[in-house]
């Protein structure tokens, strides 16, 4: 039997388990008609709404949920999620890399705009996202709009929205979990929100280090933050919050596929020095206040800074590579208002809202060598020298948006929604030499039609089908632009760097469909489906070219995929889901035109259960199975399939439970992803994933 087939029997006997445990601990209801569904309410739409009425697949995943599986990061909750698939620079689950509908940065970038209670939260530099930013105890749920969203959320937003909400505001009994066990892991966190006299604050902390599976791969993370309300009243509101975070960590670097049959443990040599580590700090207020009894006034201000030095290696050939450090300094001021209001004077129900988001950034950057050669160069332990490249740089960003949603009658809803965005981007290189500022301008516009038509809506089930056309942009990053890293090359002009001052913005056409149905049964049982269908072209799409060794627009892509998402819940606590999502992402010209973009798997199912054991025990298990991946963009070579399984068991109906976490359960060798040699041999480079991993956690909430 294959793996995918041993991965759907087992989910399916699993499923087949929590249904009937789940329907047993739910005594029959004579009358079926006192279980109503309830309703749900998400803000994809930048306000609230409820959940199925927006025209674009939205997914909400609770505290709830995150507590019952064997998350460890953020993003391993977002494995719930069809559509989503999340990759691993480390071994651990650290440095998760997200691919959101087949669109991926590599590590390098993001193609989805990810939000922290609303405030984006990638880097300026690169606009790569620090996911360890907040606890897990202190979120409260994830929304995730899937698909082309820059209608509403400007540059970035191709993939889909991520927004991280946190209990900021929402009272919560101070609850908290400290773990440890495989590879000198220890992780402790913390969170708690309520009344502080006349105040409503929040308070969050978390520890976490790791050795880590790899030789050279120990880490150190660390966050601080909360909020407390400044006013509050029953038509306004105003908060202010801070956030801390800092990280410091070795990075072993890619195997060869030689070295990782050998030693899948070790640390690739040209990578004994690389080492990274950040501080971020930010303070955001953010408020409300209502005009009447149909209008709303919202926005919020938030700056911040980062200081970050890494040391990175860049591995050439097999027996040459180039190590340099970099340190990086960013400020940044975040601002948006939006007006929204149902007081529209017409015969029928309307929604309207408008408003602008800002973004004013600085970025300095400065290069000191390490170290440059091959085996014999690498075994020595030199000094850093002196800062041989620097330069400044600034963006600044302007979008305005306006989105209209107009009720043709009670079941249908049209929408019509767009945004102008404008990005200015500069730059001046002082080292090695001074050079003149180089200005680059760009600007889209983003529109949207959108229908979504509800089929079905009484207590005890809701049905919704919708489909939308959109456009979508993404500019190329500060980094993209403009770093100056210098990369050595054995021929003139003997050094050129991978950013490229001309590279165009990405821009899409997208049309999707989907369909959301939940119904409850007698029994107290809740069932969602979700389906969604997808095409997205693109022009103008980034990609790293190895034979230039920079990055260029390879012209056209394109995006289409299936994806289906079933989910289980009894008012028991026990839960069941499983999603598939197929998806096509192919070159439209060029040399490779027809075949799928490298590193983009081609199918992913994902599957768990979580449901109540004998002797006062919760259970939980998570599958994951990832296939159709290539090495490279001529699909000469393809990457590893895996199926991963991971499971807990907490004990339950006490103040303080233990739990027991155990990762890949089974002790498969794994790769997550992976890359050619840029010299043009036959050797591959992979970035594996630890064997079996157990964990040991004590958790409460008061």
């Amino acid at each position: 039997m294959s793996p995918l087939n041993r991965a759907l029997a087992i989910v399916m006997g699993v499923l087949s388990i929590a249904v009937t445990r789940a329907s047993a601990q739910s005594p029959p209801a004579v009358d079926t008609s006192s279980h109503s569904l309830p309703t749900v309410m998400v803000t994809a739409d930048r306000r609230l709404g409820i959940l199925g009425t927006q025209t674009g697949m939205v997914d909400r995943v609770s505290s709830e949920d995150i507590n019952r599986q064997p998350v460890q990061h953020l993003t391993d909750a977002l494995h719930n999620i069809p559509g989503v698939v999340v990759l691993h620079g480390g071994s651990m689950g650290d440095q998760p890399r997200l691919i959101m509908r087949g669109f991926y940065g590599g590590g390098e970038t993001e193609y989805a705009a990810v939000l922290l209670d609303g405030v984006p939260l990638g880097a300026l530099s690169s606009g790569v996202v620090s996911w360890d930013v907040i606890p897990l105890p202190a979120v409260r749920e994830i929304e995730v709009v899937r698909g082309s969203s820059s209608a509403l959320y400007g540059d970035a937003a191709v993939g889909g929205v991520i927004n991280i909400l946190t209990i900021s505001g929402a009272p919560t009994p101070l609850r908290w979990r400290i773990a440890g066990g495989s590879y000198a892991t220890v992780d402790g966190s913390a969170a708690w929100s309520g009344p502080v006299g006349r105040r409503t604050a929040s308070l969050f902390g978390s520890r976490r280090h790791s050795d880590g599976y790899r030789d050279h791969e120990a880490s150190d993370v660390g966050a601080l933050g909360g909020s407390i309300d400044l006013h509050h009243s029953s038509g306004s509101s105003l908060a202010l919050s801070g956030l801390y975070h800092g990280s410091d960590g070795d990075d072993p670097g890619p195997l060869s596929g030689e070295l990782l049959a050998s030693s899948p443990r070790a640390s690739s040599p040209f990578f004994r020095f690389d080492h990274r580590g950040s501080h971020l700090g930010r303070v955001t207020l953010n408020g409300w206040d209502d005009i009447g009894t149909a209008s709303r006034f919202s926005g919020y201000l938030s700056g911040e800074t980062v200081t970050a030095d890494a040391t990175r290696t860049l591995q050439l050939s097999p027996d040459f590579a180039d190590t340099r450090t970099r340190s990086t300094r960013e400020r940044r001021l975040l601002g948006s208002m939006q007006l929204e209001t149902e007081s529209l004077p017409t015969p029928w129900p309307q929604r309207f809202s408008v408003g602008m988001d800002l973004s004013l950034g600085h970025l300095g950057s400065d290069y000191r060598p390490i170290l440059m050669g091959g085996p014999a160069e690498y075994a020595a332990s030199p000094q850093p020298g002196d800062v041989d490249v620097s330069g400044s740089g600034t963006r600044t960003a302007a979008g305005w948006f306006a989105h209209w949603e107009h009720r043709l009658a009670t079941p249908v809803r049209f929408v019509v929604a767009g945004r102008f965005d404008e990005v200015r981007d500069a730059y001046r290189a002082t080292l090695p030499a001074p050079l003149a500022r180089t200005t680059v301008t760009h600007r889209a516009f983003s529109p949207k039609l959108g229908l979504n038509v509800s089929y079905l809506s009484t207590a005890r089930q809701v049905g919704n089908v919708y489909v939308s056309a959109s456009r979508s942009f993404k500019v190329a990053t500060l980094d993209q632009l403009f770093d100056q890293r210098p990369i050595p090359i054995p021929v003139p002009p003997y050094s050129v760097s991978v950013s490229n001052p001309q590279l165009r913005p990405q821009r899409g056409t997208a049309v999707e469909a989907g369909l959301t149905h939940r119904a409850m049964t007698g029994a107290g049982l809740t069932l969602q489906g979700t389906l969604a269908i997808y095409r997205q072209e693109m022009r103008d799409e980034l990609d790293f070219d190895v034979a230039q060794f920079r990055y260029i627009n390879v012209g056209r892509s394109l995006h289409r995929g299936l994806e289906i998402g079933t989910r289980l819940e009894s008012g028991t606590g026990s839960s069941a889901f499983v999603n598939l999502a197929r998806q096509s992402v192919l070159a439209r010209n060029g040399a490779n035109a027809g075949r799928q973009l490298k590193a983009v798997p081609r199918q992913v199912i994902a599957s768990g259960v979580a449901t109540r054991l004998p002797a006062r025990l919760q259970g939980s298990l998570t599958i994951s199975d990832v296939r159709g991946a290539f090495l490279d963009d001529a699909n000469a070579r393809r990457l590893p399939s895996y199926t991963r399984v991971d499971t807990r068991v907490s004990s339950t109906g006490r103040s303080v439970r233990f739990s027991v976490d155990v990762l890949n359960i089974f002790n498969r060798s794994l790769v997550s992803t992976g890359f050619p040699d840029p010299s043009g041999t036959d050797v591959a480079y992979y970035q594996p994933a630890a064997g079996r991993v157990v964990l040991f956690g004590v958790m409460s909430s008061w």
